[in-house]
């Protein structure tokens, strides 16, 4: 989790979808949660999923994790907001 404020913090995971692992954001604005869209990884792409997030400011938020390409793990990292 990361915040910049009392009205600005984020959380990342992820939320299995009944078939795979879908990595999550979401963003408390000081009165609720609500999920940020995530990248969509493609069909190569069986599971994702993020560790850690980092925020500077409301308009820099970069979250990392891996996703699984059906051999090994790969390195995930998402700039968004």
């Amino acid at each position: 989790m990361a915040a910049t404020s009392a009205s600005d913090a984020w959380a990342v995971g992820f939320d299995y979808t009944g078939t795979a692992d879908q990595s999550m954001i979401v963003h408390w604005d000081g009165s609720a949660w609500t999920q940020t869209a995530t990248p969509d990884l493609g069909a190569a792409t069986i599971g994702n999923g993020l560790n850690a997030v980092g925020a500077s400011s409301a308009g820099n938020v970069w979250a990392v994790g891996s996703y699984y390409n059906g051999t090994v793990d790969q390195t995930l990292a998402i700039h968004c907001c």
